[in-house]
Formats: structure tokens, sequence, C-alpha cells
């Protein structure tokens, strides 16, 4: 089941919900996970920095920070697309700070799985 899909079951279990102070909580965390998936098919997954941040966690097989796809806006109105390393509220790669530079970000995708016949 994909992002969408998940977003329309959550919508269709909030008809059933009753809204009373215990399961209000509840529903607000299944109204917030289908914004937030409709929102990804609006802007093609796009993170705007000025809205969020990811969270800062280390991957475990490389034992550095995670790492992500950014879009990135320099100073004579480049724009470009590149993987970078989050971590610290910096955006990096290697050495090189580019924090200043990063527009939006979405997570890298999951690796290629042939399908099974």
């Amino acid at each position: 089941m994909n992002e969408i899909e998940y977003a329309i079951n959550d919508f269709k279990a909030l008809k059933t919900l009753d809204f009373s102070e215990k399961t209000r909580e509840g529903a607000i965390k299944h109204i917030d996970m289908a914004i937030a998936a409709l929102e990804k098919q609006l802007n093609c997954g796009w993170i705007p920095v000025s809205e969020r941040l990811p969270s800062e966690e280390i991957d475990k097989l490389t034992r550095d920070y995670t790492k992500f796809i950014v879009s990135l806006r320099f100073e004579d109105g480049t724009d470009t697309v590149r993987t970078l390393q989050f971590g610290k509220n910096i955006w990096w790669h290697g050495l090189n700070d580019m924090t200043e530079y990063v527009i939006a970000w979405q997570p890298l995708p999951e690796p290629y799985k042939e399908m099974k016949k």
C-alpha cells in the first residue's frame, strides 16, 4: 500500500472516530499523516528548509549522519540537486558547510528491488 492509499484509509477511519477528548489526540495523528502524504505528492517530496529540518540520525552501517537529496541555490542564482549529509543543524559535503545554499530536502529513495516472478 502506498502513502496515498494510507492517507485515504486514514481519512476513512476518521469518519468512524468518536471525537471525545480521549480520541482527539489519535485523530490529530491520523490527520497529520494524511496531510503529510498528500503534501508530499503536491511538491514531489521536497520539504522546504523554511518549514522543517530532518531529524538528526546516525546511519547504522556507515556510522555517519544520514544523507538526503537536497536542492541548492547558489549566489549566482543557479540551482542544482546533490546528496548531502545533515547533522548538528548543518548540511555538509565532506568538510564543506553547504547550509546557506540548501532550500529544500527529501529522504533518499529506497534501493531498487527486482520483482520476483
